[in-house]
């Protein structure tokens, strides 16, 4: 009976997933049967293979296939790819989101791993992940450094270490060992850098592409998929480091114009406020001055007096009164 892979063609189509993972459609269909005879081959008759007493030649055989028959996922294949892709994303949304457990231990000092965003939003500038033993005193924590390195603090730029964690998270299945990616290239590693890596491997794949005529297999497609989105998000990752940083320093300017502004309007309010002062002594001194103090008023009163046949002194006294009555006699 055969198969109606017209459901299978408008999956795919609908899938920009699935167009990325398998640029060849038929390569997709091929997973359904497409392009298989339907009639059953009968199976021969194995004939047996003669034991072997030396050593077995691995070179230039798949070993990739051999953990697939063990019902594990093979190196490369599009389910690890997909776990892959889940892992990493897992535990971005962990150190995005952290559990109550995981609170508590920062709220008591243990060292958290920032995320992706948070590393981004640091800027060109901003720190670098540093290692737990930085703060240990007495130079002990850089001899730890020299017994044990570790190039994501001892050598990675902060895009690089932005990267490199980005893309930590899957365990390989085969090999059971961490901060693996779906083709077994160790993403976090003592004396290698996962984007300049990942470099690498894109210009040997450009170099076999060339070789063939612009034809790679699916595993290739799929390795120069994956190492082609590690090399661009470095060059986003720098783009986007370069402009928050930009950011940050318009915004630092603008808040130093505006201290500088308030500054300056205290300094002004101070001197009026000195000014004001000064002024108010000048002015108390001159209205004294204007009084005259009594002694002046009585001499121009009694300059007034001696010109107008007046006997009080300027003073506006009165004949008579109690004046009069202790007037002595002469």
């Amino acid at each position: 009976m055969a198969i109606d892979f017209s459901n299978y063609i408008n999956t795919y189509k609908g899938s920009p997933v699935l167009q990325q993972q398998f640029p060849n459609m038929n390569d997709y269909l091929a997973l359904f049967g497409y392009g298989q005879s339907t009639t059953p081959t009968p199976t021969p008759t194995p004939t047996p293979t003669p034991p072997t007493t030396g050593p077995i030649n691995i070179i230039g055989q798949d070993l990739r296939s051999g953990a697939g028959s063990a019902g594990i996922p093979s190196v490369g294949s599009p389910e690890t790819i997909s776990a892959f892709n889940q892992a990493i994303d897992t535990r971005q949304n962990r150190l995005n989101n952290p559990g109550k457990i995981a609170q508590f231990a920062y709220d008591i000092g243990v060292p958290k791993q920032a995320s992706y965003n948070e590393m981004l939003s640091r800027g060109m500038l901003g720190a670098k992940d540093m290692r737990a033993t930085s703060g240990i005193p007495l130079g002990i924590g850089s001899m730890l450094a020299r017994a044990m390195p570790d190039n994501y603090y001892d050598k990675m730029t902060l895009g690089d270490q932005i990267v490199t964690q980005s893309y930590m998270g899957y365990t390989d299945p085969n090999t059971n060992m961490a901060n693996k990616d779906p083709f077994g290239i160790n993403v976090r590693s003592a004396f290698g850098n996962y984007v300049e890596k990942a470099q690498e491997i894109l210009d040997t794949l450009a170099e076999k592409k060339a070789r063939n005529d612009g034809v790679l297999s699916n595993y290739d497609l799929a390795r120069e998929k994956l190492y082609s989105d590690v090399v661009n998000k470095k060059k986003n990752v720098t783009a986007d480091l370069a402009l928050i940083q930009k950011a940050k320093d318009q915004e630092r300017a603008a808040k130093d114009l505006a201290a500088q502004k308030s500054l300056a309007t205290a300094n002004r309010g101070f001197l009026n406020s000195q000014e004001a002062a000064r002024m108010s002594a000048q002015e108390q001194g001159q209205r004294a001055a204007g009084m005259g103090g009594g002694s002046r008023q009585a001499k121009s009163g009694s300059q007034k007096a001696g010109g107008s046949g007046r006997t009080d002194g300027g003073w506006g006294w009165k004949d008579g009164g109690l004046v009069t009555m202790f007037k002595l006699k002469g």
